[in-house]
């Protein structure tokens, strides 16, 4: 109902607590909820959390949570209707199909989407990419954790990925076996980049079991992420006396008392 009301261009804030609504995102929003840990969408049968078909759209600080489908859907249904669409700081908790779905199959339709800071836990995919016409504009794939996806992280069903940027994320437990190799399936385009990003690194969460997927002391995600992006969320969670934005949903956060912990060297 708050998406159905708002008018274009506004952001909505989604409080602490489980929702199963099923929403599509039609116009210029943000959403925003209260935390990874906190706000959880549990999308309902094969049906996404989010089916955004409008630009200009955020959606972040939230978890989205099982389901048969996509955590989340970009379908192009008109032309310059998917540029600008921002992903920011959510948990992909073992959402079946995968966690995002970017699909761009109208011709004269541009698709330019940013994909940074989330967690990407189980499911077939991560992100999954079918977008068939070559994209004038870069999209980024970035600061992200993948981990524990059997078909690949990055799953590209068209001829090629439609240039994107790879860029700082950790790929670990890759179904088709060592990550550095199977990060992706399909072909990516030649105008893609890829750069920075960690291989066959356990991501070390507090406790997947039970869900928690913040970072634990020693992680390998801590303090490696795009040293270019400087925000409010950009903390020295862990007291080393280094500024630089964490690799995954959640910034790392030292409990009060607890001690600094010996950097770990990185493979």
């Amino acid at each position: 109902n708050a998406i159905d009301q708002a008018s274009p261009g506004s952001v909505i804030f989604v409080p602490a607590g489980a929702y199963t609504e099923i929403a599509t995102i039609n116009k210029p929003l943000t959403l925003v909820g209260a935390g990874a840990d906190q706000t959880i969408f549990e999308p309902q049968g094969s049906e996404p959390a989010f089916r955004i078909t409008s630009s200009d759209v955020t959606v972040a600080n939230m978890r989205v949570r099982g389901g048969g489908g996509y955590g989340i859907e970009l379908v192009d249904v008109s032309p310059s209707s998917l540029r600008d669409i921002h992903i920011n700081n959510i948990v992909f908790d073992n959402n079946a199909l995968g966690g995002v779905l970017v699909q761009g199959l109208i011709p004269g339709s541009p698709v330019d989407y940013a994909i940074e800071n989330n967690s990407f836990v189980g499911g077939a995919s991560g992100v999954t990419i079918n977008v068939l016409e070559p994209q004038a504009l870069t999209s980024y794939i970035r600061n992200n954790i993948f981990a524990g996806q059997p078909i690949a992280p990055v799953q590209i069903e068209s001829v090629n990925d439609s240039r994107v940027e790879y860029s700082y994320n950790l790929f670990d437990d890759c179904g088709g076996g060592s990550c550095a190799t199977n990060w992706y399936q399909g072909t990516l385009s030649a105008n893609s980049i890829t750069y920075d990003n960690l291989f066959d690194l356990a991501p070390q969460f507090v406790d997947p079991t039970a869900g928690d997927y913040r970072l634990s002391a020693t992680s390998p995600a801590i303090d490696v992420g795009d040293p270019s992006i400087v925000n409010a969320l950009v903390l020295d969670g862990n007291g080393d006396g280094i500024l630089r934005i964490d690799i995954g949903a959640f910034e790392f956060i030292l409990t009060p008392g607890e001690p600094i912990p010996t950097p770990t060297a990185l493979a």
